[in-house]
């Protein structure tokens, strides 16, 4: 019996312990609700009211209302239009300087006399400040200026981004492809010499001007001020102003362009490579207004990109990009087998122009052949689709020996169009170029002057990221013996940075989380806080998104839509509980068709770093039209939260007063920095949104800094007026009252204070203001603290104080949980914080709103000491609804009402919805099992008392059975912009130490476990152990993100918690604790790897292939370099010779490589290798982020988990209570003592969106937004002569040219 009773006892042991698992008595390890709720409690004493009192929030909020602050209600209407006003005067003078340049370049060339022999000097951008070493006869060496180059003066300046600039005189660059001698060249150059004078005068009536330019048709770029071109040695400047698209846009009018690629079996080899470069060209040259396809035909006539089929495309980025990548993978599998049917392609292409039901540019229209030579000129084909000839005919001819040509001449000279032969690569540009200058011949000959605008861009000569629009007109011929023949002159541009634009929109002005934007008349974004133009690849480089400037606005104004919708007129429309539902795309059409107007969104989607958090807001939106521009200005306001703006009412009194420059000169202090944005990288990859106080001139204010130009303003406005420095005056004095504000503040309270800091661990303490005004305070660390270094230089280096993370996170803690006085505690992983200081122990973040506004009354049921005026107070119900705050000075201007445009009101307090509608739709959706989240309700008296208030039934919704929702005061609330007004002052914040944080929690932890509750015996009480005693009780502070603030395992600070356990995660949301959003990013991008088999390279026929293509393309370059450079540009040493031919060379060794490829294919049981490529391409990606739901206070679950070793039946034991006062959450989760769940972790890395078929994929390429045409279309005039169309631009290379050009660049390099 005894040995039996061993067996068993074994046995049990063993099937206890399978895999590991330790037995244990399962009380053990309990924790109760009580004591989870009794936790949070202690909890909440530390991290809500003792980090609350040291942050000096309510402190802050005194010094302000002692100041008397003046409470004003936002005019949304009526500030986007005073915006706009103000941009429009700073765009109109823009829009003068070019018109200017314009002119003077007509009337200069209508006053030159053609000069066939002109010879002429000037500044060439490339060869200034040029020195050689020279050596005398008596052996001593010295520098002098190079023969070919000129001498000129620079400074550094600012205003250009810190470039080198001369202010006298303008400099020209001439492309390596142009020959600078050429008569039309120096004729050009030395007319527009008169246009110095006229830069110099658009810079003193406008000192914000940059660059001014003017770029002829004949090639040459004149720009102003002066600047060193910076080409270094060996390098090729192949930069051609006329490819910008500020001149192609000035130049001509839209254009729908239809490609037909002859990709018959004689367009192999070579031939195709030409062709596939000729037409990556012309890509190149549509604009966003233009819309193309591109079809391929040999016997059959097939479009490039099947999802494009029977469509015209915009010519968008992303399209263009579709089809380059397309151009390159039918160039590697080489042409098709058969003789070329134009008639089918012809016929085709004709037929897609004239589809009425196409969008397209309906202006221009073109059909561009490219092909070996034809047959025939199918006139039939032509006389039955062209026999207006409104299409025009551009052909290409393709070969060095080409036959049937004069048919293919035929079809361009008859269509108005131009023929050229492209014989090699050096032929494409020169020739495509050619049918932008056809195509501008009816403006030129109507005269029709407009003024372009491009769509942004990045700054190519700029430091960092600095983005950029131009303005743009052209220039015409008007000389009358050449009135018909249409010959533009060039165009002239001055670009506009963003940066500009923005500073007529200042955010102090713009209440709580209001921004503004803009965009195109094409609905593509300007500027936007989440425009992302850069992004990082594999190897950490930082590199310009190719779809940077086509970001559409749906694409960064998300909505969070998960309501139902059905169909009107096959449109979708969303509704919510029968009720329509405002959307994006209503909004976004409104203002593309430039409507004047104000519009109200629901559940706005705000992202925060790197989109691993978000923000729900309710957004009212104001927009309208800028004059004379394609543009549309628009601003964002916080709806109740972000309302009002305040000033003081005591007034500025004297700039000069001492009290006011000591605050202005202290030490860590910082204004925001708008010339350049937030550095972009995995954290922080959005422009920031800053404010501007003043604009620099040069000269002596180069070096000066915003601070310093503000100090000058205070002490000495006549400085600043001498050395051309222009302030904001509104600006600056929000910057002034923040300074004094936070000096005081920071005189008391931080000071008084500092022992408790101290003591709390708190590293680094700062405020940051509506206006940009950041001032932050260094706490008993030691200066050569690598953790407090690294603090101090971000706070320092932070670009805009309202983007700054510690104030997005308050303010969207103050939204979600609608409580002024919430706290927002997280550990900070912007810009590496975190990643660094981690050997330090990090630090915790804390933050909070502060706000000016009347004191909270006591017998105001509509605010309270806690809620700051947010929620409903049963113990103080008061129904007096017309009292107001007596500092708030109510303005009857002030009162104006918004209407939607289904004429809602939205201000109105007899139709506001006071029930929150978030508690509404959280309510109304099914909790899991076991939830027991509480919900506090005051009953029939209660509401009884609410409906003796709001007497009209229509103020709160009934639910479909005519029944009241039920009435949670905490989450009942009158509006505050109608009883409580309150104005955003700013943030306060400080860094602790997490070692100090965690000591902290563990002594909390441990003093929990040591007491009794008295709604227990001490029995049971004493069978719970705390986590720090139990190995299977974890305890999590979570923030509102479900990011790890706490834990007993500091490897899990800052992480998600669903990579820490996925599984408990998944059953927070399910307890609707948390919600989840899967995000839309369409500004990604993708890493994608090309990988190709090729035949083994150790063939002799193919070796040798490669040896003989290795010296044609070390010919071709040199060649190429010493008849262009030597004849054409005369001014380059030897060695330069040598070295740009190895950069052509270079270039031919991997086109020619790529169309030996394409035609030489592995034979069988041949050995092949694997070549891998990675590149990045933009794409569709999702995210999935995580909310806290607010209303969710405290619950339980028990859940079965899956085992390890899947032979056990586990269970898992969660309990969650709310941290109160901040935006924390207390996590406990009670393992099974005889389980090993398996916790399946998953993370919130973005990842590429998979469309589930190729029809959803077409679907999503093909779908066109709503658009606004151009107002201007010039596509034909009955005086237009056409007789001129086309010629061959070759460069013909023979051995007797050769020889000369070495022999006469040898004996001029001699003298």
């Amino acid at each position: 019996m005894s040995s039996q009773f061993q067996i068993l006892a074994i046995i049990s042991l063993i099937s206890m312990n399978i895999g590991g698992v330790r037995t244990s008595n399962t009380k053990d390890h309990e924790i109760s609700k009580d004591r989870v709720r009794q936790l949070g409690e202690k909890l909440h004493e530390y991290f809500g009211r003792t980090l609350g009192e040291n942050l000096g929030a309510e402190k802050l909020e005194d010094i302000v209302r002692q100041k008397s602050p003046r409470i004003s209600k936002i005019d949304g209407e009526k500030m986007v239009l005073e915006f706009a006003t103000e941009m429009q005067k700073m765009l109109s003078a823009k829009i003068t300087a070019i018109e200017n340049i314009a002119n003077q370049t007509e009337d200069a060339n209508m006053k030159h006399k053609y000069d066939r022999d002109l010879e002429f000097d000037y500044y060439n951008a490339n060869f200034l400040n040029k020195y050689r070493l020279v050596t005398d006869e008596w052996g001593n060496q010295s520098m002098e200026l190079r023969p070919d180059s000129k001498e000129m003066v620079f400074i550094s300046s600012e205003q250009f981004q810190d470039t080198s600039i001369n202010w006298t005189h303008s400099t020209l660059q001439v492309p390596v492809s142009i020959f600078k001698r050429d008569p039309d060249v120096v004729n050009g150059i030395y007319f527009t010499e008169s246009l110095n004078r006229v830069f110099e005068e658009n810079h003193k009536k406008d000192p914000t001007l940059t660059w001014q330019y003017f770029a002829s048709s004949t090639g040459f770029f004149r720009n102003y001020p002066g600047v060193d071109w910076g080409v270094g040695e060996g390098d090729v400047d192949v930069y051609d102003a006329r490819e910008r698209s500020w001149y192609l846009q000035a130049s001509h009018s839209p254009k729908d362009v239809v490609i037909l690629i002859d990709s018959s079996g004689s367009m192999t080899g070579s031939r195709e490579f030409v062709a596939s470069n000729a037409v990556q060209t012309i890509i190149e040259t549509l604009l966003d207004d233009d819309f193309f396809n591109i079809l391929t035909f040999a016997e059959e006539t097939n479009y490039l990109e099947e999802c494009f089929n029977g469509h015209l495309v915009q010519a968008n980025s992303d399209n263009k990009q579709i089809m380059k990548k397309k151009l390159d993978e039918k160039t590697m599998r080489g042409g098709s087998i058969g003789i070329a049917n134009f008639q089918t392609a012809l016929t085709t292409a004709f037929q897609l122009l004239k589809n009425k039901s196409q969008d397209g540019s309906q202006c221009n229209q073109a059909i561009m052949l490219l092909t070996d030579g034809a047959v025939d000129n199918f006139e039939e084909i032509f006389e039955e689709y062209n026999s207006e000839r409104r299409i025009r005919v551009f052909t290409y001819i393709i070969g060095r020996d080409v036959k049937n040509s004069d048919p293919v001449k035929w079809m361009a000279c008859n269509n108005k169009g131009w023929y050229a032969q492209i014989a090699t690569l050096a032929d494409v540009k020169i020739n495509v170029m050619q049918y932008i200058h056809v195509l501008s011949r009816p403006m030129v000959i109507a005269k029709s002057k407009r003024y372009k605008w491009t769509n942004v861009y990045m700054d190519v000569g700029s430091q960092g990221l600095r983005l950029m629009t131009t303005v743009s007109t052209p220039a015409f011929d008007n000389v009358v013996e050449r009135a018909n023949e249409g010959i533009l002159l060039g165009v002239a541009g001055v670009d506009v940075p963003i940066n500009e634009m923005n500073t007529y929109t200042p955010s102090y002005r713009l209440g709580l989380n209001g921004y503004t934007f803009s965009i195109t008349n094409n609905g593509y974004i300007m500027n936007h806080p989440e425009l992302r133009p850069k992004y990082m690849n594999h190897k950490g480089e930082e590199l310009d998104k190719p779809n940077y400037n086509s970001v559409d606005m749906s694409e960064v104004e998300l909505q969070d839509r998960r309501h139902n919708y059905t169909y009107d007129n096959g449109t979708k429309v969303w509704v919510e509980d029968g009720k329509l539902v405002h959307v994006i795309e209503t909004l976004r059409s409104r203002m593309v068709d430039g409507q004047v107007g104000g519009y109200t969104l629901d559940d706005v989607i705000y992202r925060m770093s790197a989109w691993d958090r978000i923000d729900i807001r309710d957004m009212n939106y104001y927009f309208t039209p800028l004059e004379k521009t394609p543009f549309r200005l628009a601003i964002a306001i916080q709806r109740e939260f972000g309302m009002y703006n305040f000033s003081l009412k005591s007034g500025m009194g004297r700039r000069d007063d001492p009290k006011k420059i000591k605050a202005m000169e202290s030490k860590n202090i910082r204004l925001d920095k708008c010339n350049a944005p937030q550095p972009n990288g995995p954290k922080h990859d959005t422009l920031s949104v800053c404010a501007v106080y003043c604009m620099m001139d040069e000269g002596t204010s180069k070096e000066m800094s915003q601070m310093q130009a503000v100090i000058n303003e205070i002490k000495d406005p006549m400085l600043n007026r001498e050395l051309k420095v222009i302030c904001n005056t509104n600006a600056v004095n929000a910057v002034i009252e923040d300074a004094v504000v936070t000096q005081e503040f920071a005189d008391s309270f931080w000071r008084d204070r500092e022992g408790d800091h101290v003591a709390m661990g708190v590293q680094e303490v700062f405020v940051g203001t509506r206006s940009g005004f950041l001032r932050f305070k260094q706490i008993g660390q030691k200066k050569t603290d690598a953790v407090y270094s690294k603090i101090l230089k971000v706070l320092a280096e932070e670009e805009s104080t309202l983007g700054a993370e510690f104030f997005q996170m308050a303010s969207s803690i103050y939204s979600l949980m609608n409580r002024s006085g919430a706290l927002v505690i997280w550990i900070p992983t912007t810009r590496d914080i975190y990643d660094v200081a981690k050997k330090h122990q990090g630090v915790m973040a804390v933050a909070r709103l502060v706000f000016a506004g009347h004191t909270p009354d006591k017998q105001n049921p509509y605010s309270s000491a806690q809620s700051g005026g947010g929620s409903y107070n049963s113990n103080n119900f008061y129904n007096d609804r017309d009292q107001y705050s007596n500092s708030w000075n109510r303005d009857s201007k002030s009162d104006t009402q918004f209407e939607s445009q289904e004429s809602q009101s939205l201000f109105d307090p007899s139709k506001f919805n006071y029930y929150n509608k978030r508690q509404r739709r959280s309510s109304s959706s099914s909790s899991s099992e076991g939830n027991n989240a509480s919900k506090s309700t005051e009953g029939e008296g209660l509401r009884k008392k609410i409906e003796e208030i709001f007497l009209d039934s229509s103020l709160y919704e009934k639910f479909d059975n005519g029944t009241y929702p039920e009435i949670d005061p905490s989450s009942f609330y009158y509006p505050e912009h109608e009883k409580n007004p309150r104005a955003l002052v700013g943030a306060v914040g400080m860094y602790v130490s997490l070692d100090s944080v965690e000591q902290k929690f563990n002594d909390i932890l441990r003093e929990s476990g040591r007491e009794q509750s008295s709604r227990q015996t001490a029995s049971t009480f004493a069978q719970q152990k705390s986590c720090l005693e139990s190995d299977l009780i974890d305890c999590y502070i979570l923030d509102h993100n479900a990011f790890v603030v706490m834990s007993e395992n500091k490897d899990h600070f800052s992480k998600f918690f669903g990579e820490i356990d996925g599984n408990a995660m998944r059953s927070l949301e399910s307890m609707n604790l948390f919600k989840n959003y899967t995000l839309l990013d369409q500004q990604g991008m993708c890493e994608f790897t090309i990988s190709n088999e090729k035949a083994a390279a150790n063939r002799p026929s193919f070796a040798l292939f490669r040896a003989s293509a290795r010296i044609v393309e070390l010919t071709f370059g040199l060649i190429s370099q010493l008849v262009f450079v030597n004849i054409f540009q005369l001014s380059l040493p030897l060695m330069d010779i040598w070295n740009r031919a190895m950069v052509l060379a270079e270039d031919f060794k991997e086109n020619l490589e790529e169309a030996v490829d394409s035609v030489v294919s592995p034979t069988l049981n041949e050995p092949t290798i694997v070549i891998e490529k990675k590149g990045y391409e933009p794409c569709d990606m999702e995210k999935l982020v995580y909310l806290r739901n607010f209303e969710a206070v405290d619950g339980h679950t028990k859940y079965e988990c899956k085992e390890l070793n899947a032979q056990l039946k586990c269970f898992r034991k969660m309990l969650y209570t709310d941290i109160r006062e901040t935006n924390l959450v207390l996590l406990t989760v009670i393992n099974s003592p005889n389980c090993q769940c398996n916790r399946e972790p998953f993370s919130l890395r973005k990842t590429r969106k998979e469309y589930a078929s190729n029809l959803e994929k077409c679907d999503r390429m093909l779908f066109q937004k709503h658009r606004s045409r151009p107002p201007n279309c010039e596509n034909f005039h009955e005086k237009e002569d056409s007789k001129h169309c086309g010629r061959s631009f070759r460069t013909e290379v023979t051995s007797l040219l050769l020889w000369i050009s070495i022999v006469f660049h040898c004996i001029r390099h001699s003298l």
